[in-house]
């Protein structure tokens, strides 16, 4: 399984190397699947009575989460490997063909898209009026969710691969050379970057009471001032980190491709 499951009216939800997207009962019984023609890394996201996952076959599907009946299917001209967001009656995705999506969420029907210069392979959030779309040309581009147009957009030094997370008017993401950015919402100026770090950031980000936490290809989980940029500390694992952590009242945990679930104290 490469793509994180999706949890919503007691079922879970996940994409396979098989080619299935599954929905499961919290105690592994198969309720039923939905065969794509390729495999799936997409994250799957469950929103207003609808199942919305990616596929390697370029294609987006939208699945009723009850039957796992398709309801449509819409076509890019290469992998969706990204997770697809939804806001306000609007699905939006990218596709390594290098354009960025927007479809009706229930008809499925192009509203917009946006060329960028490489492959899109991460989600993309959207907060108040901008979606922000990393993209494997090395630039953050915050674009107007209505209508696509280009708002301002921030080159780095190389691809994007990890799906930014946007607290306190700033959007947070890192770079395959290992470089963590916190950049203006609005502007797109850089409040503070990090020092190239051991390896590319991929996981997703998260912010908590002030501190952003985020995992890179070398097994590190790290903890930066949200603020300052500041390293609280950094945790060595025996693999790759891609997956986003879960945060409580004071652990952080998250997982490795060494095959442990690691619980560190904040």
């Amino acid at each position: 399984m490469w793509s994180s499951p999706e949890v919503a009216a007691n079922t879970i939800y996940f994409g396979s190397r098989d080619t299935n997207i599954y929905a499961v009962t919290p105690d592994g019984t198969e309720r039923w699947h939905f065969e794509t023609d390729d495999q799936i890394t997409s994250n799957p996201t469950v929103k207003n009575g609808t199942l919305y996952v990616g596929s390697l076959d370029g294609h987006l599907y939208a699945i009723d989460p009850d039957t796992g009946e398709k309801q449509w299917s819409y076509m890019t001209q290469n992998s969706v490997g990204a997770g697809p967001v939804v806001h306000d009656g609007t699905v939006y995705i990218g596709s390594s063909d290098g354009s960025f999506y927007a479809l009706d969420a229930t008809t499925g029907e192009s509203l917009w898209d946006f060329p960028t210069e490489d492959q899109i392979w991460a989600g993309a959030p959207v907060d108040g009026e901008r979606v922000f779309v990393g993209s494997g040309d090395g630039k953050l581009y915050a674009l107007n969710r209505h209508d696509g147009s280009l708002l301002w957009s921030l080159e780095t030094d190389l691809d994007i691969n990890s799906t930014p997370i946007v607290w306190n008017e700033t959007v947070y993401f890192g770079n395959d050379l290992g470089v963590f950015y916190a950049v203006n919402t609005a502007t797109g100026e850089v409040r503070w970057q990090t020092e190239k770090t051991e390896g590319p950031l991929n996981s997703l980000p998260r912010v908590a009471d002030g501190v952003v936490y985020v995992g890179d290809r070398h097994g590190y989980v790290r903890a930066f001032d949200a603020e300052t940029g500041e390293q609280h500390w950094a945790v060595k694992t025996g693999n790759a980190i891609f997956s986003k952590p879960y945060i409580t009242d004071d652990t952080v945990y998250f997982g490795s491709n060494d095959g442990y679930v690691y619980a560190i104290e904040r």
